[in-house]
């Protein structure tokens, strides 16, 4: 099973279920019970899991890993974005293009 894009085996999936807890460990037990091919996970439940895996049984690291570089990437984006947008208002440009909808 894909849990935000790392590959899975079910036992592994369980024994994350077991150590988040809560509804998001209800939802991956039923997503293995059900027999899903992968799981989508919102940026809160991200940060969920990575909360639970800081000192990651060795099954799971990779997922942590993969959580991790998903979470940099996202913070090099935003500040790509925000420095392109501190540039634009120093220049007096638009916020945004006039033919953008």
């Amino acid at each position: 099973m894909l849990v935000s894009g790392q590959k899975l085996r079910d036992d592994h999936v369980e024994l994350l279920a077991e150590l988040v807890g809560g509804e998001l460990g209800d939802r991956l037990r039923q997503a293995v019970e059900q027999k899903e091919s992968f799981v989508a996970l919102s940026l809160a439940e991200c940060e969920e899991l990575l909360g639970v895996l800081e000192d990651a049984p060795w099954s799971l690291l990779g997922l942590r890993e993969t959580l991790m570089s998903q979470r940099e990437h996202r913070r090099r984006k935003r500040r790509r974005e925000e420095t392109a947008a501190n540039y634009r208002r120093s220049q007096g440009w638009p916020e945004k293009h006039p033919d953008a909808a």
